[in-house]
């Protein structure tokens, strides 16, 4: 979620660097810099978010994992035996 919400912000930069760079006026040229420089403050709060959520998710996952494994019953789990593994 917060990937796509980085990739999203990261397109509007590069149309709004697009747009600046075609505009003759100095006026639109300042306020598309302005907007460009508050999209790059949001990108950096979605890494930060991202980097802060990232244990959180590692976490979840080897939880998960536990869980299902520990639900299995063992005539379901994968043959560790190397004589048969074909």
């Amino acid at each position: 979620m917060l990937g796509e919400l980085r990739a999203n912000l990261r397109l509007i930069s590069r149309e709004l660097a697009d747009a600046r760079a075609l505009t003759w006026s100095p006026d639109l040229s300042d306020s598309l810099g302005r907007s460009q420089l508050e999209v790059k403050r949001l990108v950096d709060a979605a890494e930060r978010a991202a980097i802060a959520l990232e244990p959180l998710a590692i976490a979840r996952n080897s939880q998960a994992t536990a869980l299902n494994a520990a639900d299995r019953s063992p005539a379901e789990a994968p043959a560790q035996w190397p004589y048969l593994a074909g």
